[in-house]
């Protein structure tokens, strides 16, 4: 499956790549800004939330792209409805779903099941979902935690090190663990993965 994402978060994408890499190489994986060429692809999300600029006209975008065969949208408010009906596209999801979840979705979708039948299985995921974010967080040493606390806020290695009164090396190994335990590549990852899910 070819899968090209619409998005001006480049981070998210990265991240989001990063992740199907792993998890679903035989998915071709691309992504670009509304402002650029839409890849020939079996599926697109496409991300709403960078249509919240009025200098970006969602309406002549969907009409100047007809390369997908299949749209999702990715949603942050409450014109998902309106948008998904006027974008005709099969499926909207809420910006707080994970990769995970997502590609699930769309493989169901694409296999024919319902939207309700869709909706249930996210619930019961959703449930799994939440206590594998706590065994990660009661993973966590009480000092690694102190770390994140600095890291979702941008400081940086030294920074941090200067904040808790520990030397550089330290602090680059509690982040580099937190990294591992999150399964992400660095600490920008590991400052969104945490954003994310609220750690």
């Amino acid at each position: 499956m070819r899968l090209h994402f619409v998005t001006g978060q480049k981070i998210f994408a990265d991240l989001f790549g990063y992740y199907l890499s792993h998890v679903r190489p035989e998915i071709q994986f691309s992504y670009g800004s509304v402002n650029e060429p839409v890849l020939q692809c079996d599926v697109c999300i496409l991300d709403m939330s960078d249509f919240g600029s009025p200098d970006i006209d969602y309406r002549q975008f969907i009409s100047e792209k007809t390369v997908w065969k299949n749209l999702y949208l990715l949603y942050s408010n409450h014109r998902s409805e309106t948008f998904q009906a006027e974008m005709k596209a099969q499926y909207a999801f809420s910006t707080n779903i994970s990769a995970l979840q997502l590609i699930r979705t769309i493989e169901s979708l694409s296999q024919g099941a319902s939207e309700e039948e869709v909706k249930k299985s996210l619930s019961i995921e959703e449930d799994e979902v939440s206590a594998h974010i706590k065994h990660i967080a009661d993973t966590l040493t009480p000092r690694e935690k102190d770390v994140l606390a600095f890291l979702k806020h941008g400081l940086s290695n030294k920074e941090i090190a200067n904040h808790l009164g520990l030397e550089l090396v330290t602090i680059k190994l509690h982040v580099r663990s937190i990294c591992q335990k999150f399964g992400v590549k660095n600490r920008t990852q590991a400052a969104l993965y945490a954003q994310k899910w609220e750690f």
